[in-house]
């Protein structure tokens, strides 16, 4: 599906945004590159957007036909056509090391062609992911370190938490730290009631820790609130487990599925909390958006989490009775949650703001593009 329409390209640079998600929305990915390349496009550049994947547990929406998304088997003949046609090949990568993704890597090597590395996930995400139970994992993941660590790319991630991990496992390169940026909606609903005391927003997956968050929510239940009401929003693989659980345990939880990115800061509004409880983060957006809408965070402390969170909420063990008490502290305690979240949305706007991280980008694009010109001409060291 070829954007028809004709782009002023003041900016000179054709880019390829691949990855081997769902190209609009479905998770932090996926909403990331979508939202930073509709910035680019405004910005004069030319960007398309190329995935191996139309839909996920995440996202089963049409894809609209005028988009400048495109839909691709990663058969030589489509990656040699990436390769060709743009000046830059941006990938972003996770540790489930997508076919997609890792082709066209060996290709732009290949083929000579500057590109990027953005990982978004941690090397802790393997055992999460597809390639779990493979026993060639860990050679994956050496060969890609090998092509990296030899090739002409640039390599980003959006967390100190995770640049300490690609270092480990072999990345030689310097790494860019780039602060994730969000894009909240300019229209917030006018509603200001709190229905729910705290809200799941995020995949239903053991890595996202539905588990635990149904289990602290019980034990909340039983020990300290029974009444207390809950918002779930997502979708994905554990959603039978999370309605079996919720109906054995007569939990008072609404679930209302995946929804659009624009429609959760609007959800958020109307909760007191947010409980983050995944096992493996390299940067939640999600926390931002709750930030933004100034609530607090209630979140395991692991990987790139304390980093969002900030001191703008609480951080605690995976256990379901630490997390049931950190929530209980807030929920329970209106002028702690008002102090603990001031100034959060302007923390958010200085430092996560969309259009700065595009201005980064856009600088590393030209970096590289020029830097790659003196090198084939033979004038860089």
């Amino acid at each position: 599906m070829a954007d028809k329409r004709k782009i002023h390209n003041k900016n000179g640079i054709k880019i390829a945004m691949v990855h081997d998600y769902p190209p609009i929305e479905g998770g932090g990915l996926e909403i990331h590159v979508y939202k930073c390349s509709r910035y680019l496009l405004k910005r004069g550049v030319d960007v398309r957007i190329f995935s191996s994947r139309e839909f996920s547990h995440n996202f089963s929406y049409k894809i609209p036909k005028d988009n400048f998304v495109n839909i691709i088997k990663p058969t030589k003949k489509n990656i040699s056509r990436i390769i060709k046609n743009f000046d830059l090949i941006h990938i972003h990568l996770t540790f489930s090391l997508r076919y997609l993704s890792t082709r066209v890597m060996d290709y732009c090597i290949k083929y000579n062609k500057p590109f990027i590395v953005s990982f978004h996930t941690s090397p802790d995400h393997i055992r999460f992911s597809r390639i779990a139970k493979s026993k060639k994992r860990c050679e994956m993941v050496r060969q890609i370190v090998k092509k990296i660590n030899k090739s002409h790319c640039i390599v980003i991630t959006y967390s100190e938490y995770n640049v300490r991990q690609i270092r480990k496992i072999g990345i030689k390169k310097d790494i860019i730290h780039l602060p994730l940026g969000i894009d909240p909606p300019f229209v917030l609903s006018n509603k200001t009631g709190e229905i729910y005391d705290v809200a799941f927003v995020g995949e239903l997956s053991l890595m996202k820790g539905i588990d635990i968050f149904l289990k602290a929510l019980l034990y909340l239940r039983n020990n300290y609130k029974n009444d207390i009401k809950s918002l779930i929003i997502g979708d994905g693989p554990q959603r039978k487990f999370m309605m079996n659980f919720i109906c054995t345990h007569k939990l008072n939880a609404v679930y209302k599925g995946y929804i659009r990115n624009a429609n959760v800061y609007n959800n958020l509004k109307m909760c007191k909390i947010l409980v983050h409880t995944s096992r493996t983060d390299v940067f939640p957006t999600t926390i931002l958006e709750s930030l933004y809408m100034n609530k607090p965070v209630v979140a395991i402390n692991v990987g790139g989490i304390p980093e969002a969170v900030r001191n703008h909420g609480v951080l605690t063990s995976s256990s379901p009775k630490s997390i049931a008490k950190a929530i209980y502290s807030l929920i329970s305690n209106n002028e702690k949650r008002r102090s603990i979240t001031y100034n959060s949305r302007a923390v958010v706007k200085r430092f996560h703001n969309m259009r700065n991280q595009i201005d980064m980008y856009l600088n590393i694009y030209k970096g590289l593009i020029k830097n790659e010109m003196f090198r084939i001409r033979g004038t860089s060291r």
